[in-house]
């Protein structure tokens, strides 16, 4: 049963029915899959984030802490409420030609494929021009989801290739340089260099040793379980962490440091053994830290680092075992 309708324009129509609201592309419902509804507007993300983008806003507010983002996106799904702010984002979206920038992203460009099929002028006239505006933007949560489902194969020639290859695209390379986000920066590099850009895959090379070197525990293991140690032979990976800075590791968890520690001494960096023998000797000491410290390295098989003297030497006979 629908309880109100909202015509957007000849091609799309939102109806409210019961549960929620419902998108109608020439009179065929739509589902909409993976829309973020954000009580926020697009005058407010250019004000209040000086960005551009309903993608950007979306991003920023996903790295809020929680009492910030209820603030955005904690109020309950009620659907009249929900299809009005469908209704008023769908107007403003399709009275600015659909630019994707004005309405959650992926969204956008599942509706823009939808409406080319129904054979929306507009549709038609823009899919291409706001792919590629967005493959050359600096949003890269919008870059990976573009590469990842195939717009760049479907809707893209060569010559629409060469314009977002990194070697034209100075706004995409420089934002994929300064990220910290090394899930988004591998998935967008290992996607150029799918779809033949030149310069993506030793684009890739630098970013992934890059930030290997900074010893970034989330990013080192990112990188350690997409695999990108195991092709590179012992002599290579210790010049890699031939001057390392171990202390950014060391001033991670105990949990972290045992493990990442671990790891490099089994792909074959032999200073990381004797990193992690001093820093165990020196929890081991502390007696806050020490029933930590024997139970992740029991955890890890790493007791093997001792001699019985040094174990010996240490007062571990009052520390519970909580690892078997």
């Amino acid at each position: 049963m629908d309880l109100k309708e909202c015509k957007i324009n000849e091609y799309i129509t939102v109806k409210l029915h019961e549960d929620a609201p419902a998108v109608y592309i020439r009179n065929r419902q739509y589902k909409i899959q993976n829309f973020k509804y954000l009580d926020v507007s697009i005058d407010e993300v250019k004000s209040s984030y000086n960005l551009d983008s309903i993608d950007g806003a979306t991003d920023k507010i996903d790295e809020k802490d929680k009492e910030e983002r209820r603030k955005y996106v904690s109020r309950p799904f009620i659907p009249e409420y929900w299809y009005e702010k469908l209704c008023d984002n769908l107007k403003i979206w399709a009275k600015n030609d659909y630019d994707t920038k004005l309405i959650y992203g992926p969204y956008a460009f599942q509706l823009l494929r939808k409406l080319e099929i129904a054979s929306d002028p507009i549709a038609i006239k823009v899919l291409k021009l706001e792919i590629i505006k967005r493959l050359t933007g600096d949003n890269l949560s919008i870059v990976d989801f573009l590469l990842s489902e195939n717009y760049t194969r479907i809707y893209l020639n060569s010559d629409d290739l060469g314009q977002i290859y990194l070697n034209k695209n100075s706004g995409l390379l420089n934002t994929l340089i300064s990220s910290k986000n090394i899930r988004f920066v591998s998935s967008i590099l290992e996607k150029l260099d799918e779809i033949g850009d030149p310069d993506a895959k030793e684009q890739l090379k630098k970013e992934k040793y890059k930030r290997l070197k900074s010893g970034n525990p989330s990013a080192f293991w990112f990188l350690v379980n997409n695999g990108y140690l195991k092709n590179i032979g012992k002599d290579e990976i210790n010049r890699m962490f031939e001057d390392f800075n171990y202390r950014t590791i060391l001033n991670a968890d105990i949990e972290e440091v045992v493990s990442l520690l671990s790891e490099l001494n089994n792909r074959g960096v032999t200073r990381a053994n004797k990193h992690l023998k001093n820093y165990a000797l020196a929890k081991l000491k502390d007696i806050e830290k020490a029933e930590d410290m024997i139970n992740w390295l029991i955890w890890e098989d790493r007791m093997n680092l001792f001699s019985k003297d040094e174990l010996k030497s240490l007062d571990l006979k009052d520390l519970t075992i909580r690892i078997g």
